[in-house]
């Protein structure tokens, strides 16, 4: 059963550069709620060996939230309500509700992670958190599931490097691919340096998992 996340994660096509490109920038300033996942997840965050060493005796580093920044951008008029919009957070980073952005029925965007916090991308890992419910879109499966998570550290730097993670919203297959918890995470000199975003809809819960 193929999961589109990674099929997503896998594919990425350019726009033309040769025009002026209007940004609407949206900041957000308040902090993020407390969100939850997964232990094992949050142990892999804290002590990234932890799959080959089962030691007790680990030092625990000290947690450093970071601001985060993404941009939503599409090729054609249509699909979004700007064709470009850059979402900015506070320390630790927080929600897009893609009702807010999304106004077409068909078509492709893209979703790019501006990582100026993690201009070091030495011990980077980005992982997925899928808060997604499966289902079959023309034979194929949308969604990962609920309360399953993925390591997609190399899909989303060879991506995010170009325009980003392109989505579709035809019949809604945007928020079955991308509904959930991206954290990114990045290790040094004791500290863990952390950041995350969570895509979802506010009125089509029906896609995602109960909380």
């Amino acid at each position: 059963m193929k999961i589109l996340l990674y099929i997503v994660l896998c594919y990425s096509l350019f726009v033309s550069a040769n025009k002026d490109v209007v940004i609407d920038k949206i900041e957000i300033s308040r902090s993020a709620k407390d969100f939850k996942i997964p232990t094992k997840l949050w142990d892999l965050l804290l002590n990234p060996e932890s799959r080959s060493d089962n030691s007790l005796n680990k030092e625990i580093p000290i947690v450093v939230w970071l601001p985060m920044s993404v941009k939503l951008s599409a090729p054609v008029e249509g699909i979004l309500n700007n064709l470009n919009s850059e979402i900015s957070f506070s320390m630790g980073g927080g929600e897009i509700d893609l009702n807010h952005f999304v106004k077409g029925q068909k078509g492709s965007f893209y979703i790019k992670f501006l990582l100026e916090e993690f201009q070091d991308l030495s011990d980077f890992k980005v992982y997925f958190y899928s808060r997604s419910l499966k289902r079959k879109i023309d034979g194929d499966v949308f969604g990962s599931g609920c309360n399953v998570f993925f390591d997609v550290t190399k899909k989303f730097i060879s991506i995010n490097s170009k325009e980003g993670i392109k989505v579709n919203i035809t019949e809604n297959r945007h928020l079955s691919v991308i509904g959930g918890r991206f954290i990114l995470a990045r290790k040094n000199q004791g500290k863990i340096y952390l950041s995350q975003v969570s895509f979802f809809d506010s009125t089509k819960t029906e896609y995602f998992c109960q909380e």
